[in-house]
């Protein structure tokens, strides 16, 4: 995974960012080509995406937000603990960027 921020990654024409109510790594398709990616706005440091992302565990939502001017915010749909709540994207921690040989 390439580092863009201390907040995003790309890997294979996704975006990557650490999501705190799922407590892992979201892949939002930003430069797949594959005809359904999604708008990347904003900058690197306060980043935003369009439309909204949802994250599904089977066909029920897990995790529905919209990413906008560096907030995170969460939809009524969503089914954790930040329902309906917008909070500062985090940083991605650093157990998920890969280890560099030195």
């Amino acid at each position: 995974m390439e580092k863009l921020s201390s907040k995003l990654g790309l890997h294979n024409g996704y975006l990557i960012h650490y999501c705190p109510a799922c407590e892992d790594i979201h892949n939002i398709p930003v430069y797949t080509n594959s005809g359904k990616d999604w708008i990347m706005n904003g900058t690197i440091n306060v980043p935003g995406v369009s439309p909204s992302i949802k994250i599904y565990i089977g066909e029920k939502v897990k995790c529905h937000y919209i990413l906008e001017k560096g907030l995170i915010n969460y939809c009524n749909d969503t089914t954790h603990k930040y329902t309906n709540q917008v909070i500062p994207l985090p940083d991605i921690p650093e157990q998920y960027w890969p280890k560099r040989a030195n």
